[in-house]
């Protein structure tokens, strides 16, 4: 779920084919980012077929989860029971899942100390990239895209800082770029970044920086 969307099986890539199956695809998206990776089959009947009335909105859920599940090749990997549908987690792997919960398991790392930091450091090249499919995080995803980019973007900061503690402000700004390459319109970063370069005495590369973050807005 991380930058490009994809699936691998038997860590072989999934192809989708040049006319992917939008809807089954977006069943999978929407058990990968739920909590406890299940959903009401209500609740995905609702958020992807909203201009269908009840039957024809299950008819074309049907559908789809037989579409996926063909894809898939492996029906048991989606279980469903009793009006929900879950992804079998035993089964199942999502990057997303596990990169948040290793980021919970370092919530009380210090960068300070040079084993954890490796760990936080990491976890930070470990972020391919943000939910996204087709180049924007659906209307259904885009609290999780925001709950992520934030957990990142914090990340990111955590790491520069403690660079900018030590005196490595070279590294600390490696941090912020490397996020604003994924996040380019994070106003929290930018700040980072031009505060880094000033205290590094690079006062052209903190209005160059400034600039670039103008246009973002502009162009937004």
């Amino acid at each position: 779920m991380l930058g490009d969307f994809r699936i691998e099986h038997d860590s072989a890539s999934v192809e989708l084919g040049a006319k992917a199956p939008t809807r089954a695809l977006d069943i999978l998206r929407m058990l990968a980012v739920s909590k406890d990776h299940a959903c009401s089959l209500e609740s995905l009947q609702d958020a992807l077929w909203p201009d269908l009335d009840g039957d024809q909105a299950k008819a074309a859920c049907e559908q789809a989860l037989h579409r996926l599940r063909k894809l898939l090749g492996a029906g048991e990997l989606i279980a469903q029971r009793e009006g929900r549908l879950r992804l079998s987690t035993d089964r199942v792997w999502v990057d997303l899942a596990d990169w948040e919960v290793r980021l919970q398991q370092l919530s009380n790392a210090d960068p300070a100390e040079a084993a954890q930091r490796a760990q936080l450091e990491r976890l930070f090249r470990d972020f391919s990239g943000p939910v996204l499919f087709r180049g924007q995080a659906s209307t259904w995803a885009q609290p999780v895209a925001e709950r992520l980019q934030n957990k990142f973007v914090e990340l990111a900061l955590r790491l520069g800082t403690q660079c900018e503690a030590r005196g490595d402000g070279r590294s600390a700004q490696g941090y912020y770029l490397r996020a604003l390459e994924i996040f380019p319109q994070s106003a929290r970063l930018s700040h980072a970044l031009i505060r880094a370069r000033l205290a590094q005495g690079d006062k052209a590369g903190a209005i160059d920086e400034y600039s670039r973050y103008e246009r973002m807005l502009k162009a937004a």
